[in-house]
């Protein structure tokens, strides 16, 4: 492990509000981080819609750190927002990312570059990098991307298996409404702060709009996912993930497909940083990033791939806790993916509520009723801060189907993505199957290790999907999310199924009855990726602990303290989750009578302050939803000191496609 880069090596300046040049006359604002020496110095961009100028890179921040030791860092505002020129239409659009193609060809040519070019983000920013480097600009050298994604369709906040995500479909988007029309700080934009801000406040349109349009898989999703030419990406990646963050899938999809050098780090996190992030343990990442960003970009010798280009986080099991601090397990170092010593252990759904290790002679089925609110339990999609990981099972595992083994005489060790295929019957032509595995400790209590969940329209197909016959047998074949888990002995592991997953996906519309069928003519089950327990593995990583002076997130004043709330009204069988931290509020419910009426509705604020006052934007959006429509409705006001300035509306009736 290479210490060199831990010690800083040159004072750093800010050089505020470059304004790049594109091919079409729009200009990019980009601050850079430049080292305090005679250079030449590889340049590393982060290319991001939020804001450069609301978030300072401070002492100790990803580009500060970098440039301590001798990178520069250019932190861009994409077209639209923030300082930049321009209209964000959308998020990740073709231009956006040839606008990032302009940037690094700009970054190279300037005196202080040595020609390197890398790129790297967090989550919009680990999509621009993926994005861009489809693009292979000569200059980009190599790129990092934090939980992001090759599939923009199925891995990301839209769609989950064919639903339409529910809770995630506010808070995110609706920010970004209010922070696309608030105006570029007047201390760097200067003469052009009107024109900027007018262009912005007038013409960013809310990208959830096209999302709610494009219901399946068509060209609108494909033209930034990387699944659709692996080998478009001609220069080294190296991809960090976390175990509960919700764009873990991708790390290994990538792993599988990708041509290029490449090394992946896994953790047991949510959707933060490896320095802050929750569970622990938290790392020292900005110094693999250096190790990283000193081989590729400036040749030097760091040790970076001479070790095994995997390092994952082993998860020897926990009790549910939505805010779990550490879990407990250990690193493991990989040199392929898939790794060798992992095999297929198949269970079937069995009578009585058993997992068996053989189908069961007799062909029957079980049933149950279709419950809109069933997953609460379950946690986020996505969760990060205040939205956090599962809490205990039995809340909803008493309104699904559960099928659970014996306890385990042996530690039992699961590392990839579990498979399920059911054979299922419905009395609805639209129907969802979520699939749960669950560690049950001896205490009774259930703690989520993984789940899947599939639209049956899209059975065949996320671009075609197509009504089910009632009553007609269909196989389905459900893949869950990638994982590692340890099942302790003594523990059971149990297999959990409804068709809600409730606030994660908006219910479908149809009340209806469900079957599973088991026994060997149909013989229900799920395929396990078993670690073999004799298995050997390359030497253990070893990371450092992150500076006291990491990015910590300060603790949460009680003005600002995050909520997090799960209200069922029984004698109306209805559930209402409402999540409210910081700047945004975000509502949804659902009815168990009535699943075709669900409704989502939020408000989110995001306020500026000058020297002689603050201006403000208020975005709210309502969505509501009948069997057959979504009725949305987005507005936007924005404020100049507590003062009406300027508002706009959009209404639009979208119809649902199978969902």
């Amino acid at each position: 492990m290479t210490t060199d880069l831990l010690r800083p090596t040159y004072a750093v300046r800010t050089i505020k509000n470059v304004m790049i040049p594109m091919s079409d006359g729009t200009r990019l604002a980009a601050d850079l981080l430049v080292p305090d020496g005679p250079g030449p110095f590889p340049a590393i961009l982060e290319y991001l819609p939020y804001r450069k100028d609301d978030m300072p890179a401070l002492p100790g921040s990803p580009h500060h750190y970098l440039a301590e030791r001798g990178f520069v860092g250019a932190r861009v505002d994409v077209r639209g927002t923030g300082g930049s020129e321009g209209v964000a239409t959308d998020e990740y659009t073709p231009q956006e990312q040839l606008d990032a193609c302009e940037v690094i060809a700009w970054l190279s040519r300037q005196a202080w570059c040595n020609g390197n070019v890398g790129m790297w983000g967090s989550s919009y920013g680990g999509f621009t990098a993926i994005q861009t480097a489809m693009h292979n600009p000569p200059a980009l050298k190599a790129i990092v991307a934090h939980a992001a994604t090759d599939d923009r369709y199925n891995d990301d906040v839209h769609y989950y298996g064919g639903c339409l995500q529910a809770i995630e479909l506010l808070p995110y988007p609706l920010g970004m409404v209010a922070a696309n029309a608030l105006p570029p700080h007047a201390e760097y934009a200067k003469e052009d702060w009107a024109r900027i801000w007018q262009q912005h406040m007038e013409q960013n349109p809310p990208w959830m709009l096209n999302w709610l349009r494009h219901q399946t898989e068509d060209e609108y999703w494909l033209r930034g996912s990387l699944k659709a030419d692996y080998g478009a990406i001609r220069c080294p990646v190296y991809l960090i993930g976390g175990w509960a963050d919700g764009y873990t899938n991708a790390v290994f999809r990538m792993l599988k497909h990708l041509r290029v050098p490449n090394k992946a780090l896994v953790g047991p996190w949510v959707h933060m940083r490896p320095a802050d992030a929750y569970p622990g343990p938290n790392i020292h990442y900005l110094h693999e990033l250096a190790r990283w960003w000193a081989y590729w970009l400036r040749g030097e010798k760091t040790g970076v791939m001479e070790e095994p280009p995997i390092a994952l986080y082993i998860q020897e099991g926990a009790a549910p806790h939505p805010f779990l601090p550490h879990m407990p397990g250990h690193w493991r170092g990989l040199d392929t993916w898939p790794p060798e010593g992992v095999h297929d252990q198949v269970l079937y759904l069995g009578a009585r509520g058993c997992l068996c290790s053989q189908p069961e002679r007799c062909t029957e089925s079980d049933l149950y009723p279709y419950r809109a609110t069933v997953g609460t339990a379950s946690g986020f999609w996505c969760p990060a801060g205040a939205l956090g990981l599962s809490q205990d099972q039995a809340v909803d595992e008493a309104r699904s189907l559960t099928y659970t083994s014996a306890p385990l005489d042996a530690p039992l060790e699961i590392l990839g993505a579990p498979r399920a295929t059911l054979y299922v019957s419905s009395t609805a032509e639209i129907a969802y199957f979520a699939v749960k595995i669950s560690d049950v400790a001896p205490d009774g209590s259930s703690r989520l290790v993984c789940r899947g969940l599939l639209n049956a329209t899209h059975r065949s197909s996320h671009c075609e999907p197509e009504p089910l016959a009632p009553g007609e047998v269909y196989e389905l074949h459900i893949s869950l999310k990638y994982t590692s888990w340890i099942f302790q002995a003594g523990h059971r592991l149990r297999v959990a199924i409804a068709s809600s997953d409730w606030p994660t996906v908006w219910p479908s519309p149809l009340p209806a009855t469900n079957h599973v069928f088991r026994g060997r003519a149909r013989p229900s089950h799920i395929v396990l990726p078993v670690v073999d327990p004799d298995a050997s593995w390359a030497p253990q990583p070893q990371f450092l602990p992150p500076p006291a002076s990491s990015e910590r997130t300060p603790a949460f004043t009680q003005a600002d303290k995050p909520s997090w709330q799960v209200i069922r009204d029984v004698a109306e069988g209805t559930m209402v989750v409402r999540i409210q931290g910081g700047r945004s509020l975000a509502e949804v419910g659902a009815s168990d009578e009535h699943p075709e009426q669900a409704y989502a509705k939020g408000i989110s604020r995001r306020t500026i302050l000058h020297r002689d006052g603050k201006t403000e934007a208020v975005a709210r959006a309502g969505i509501k939803s009948t069997a057959t429509e979504l009725h949305v409705d987005i507005e936007l006001n924005i404020k100049v000191d507590d003062e009406p300035f300027y508002g706009r509306h959009w209404l639009e009736t979208i119809p649902r496609n199978l969902m």
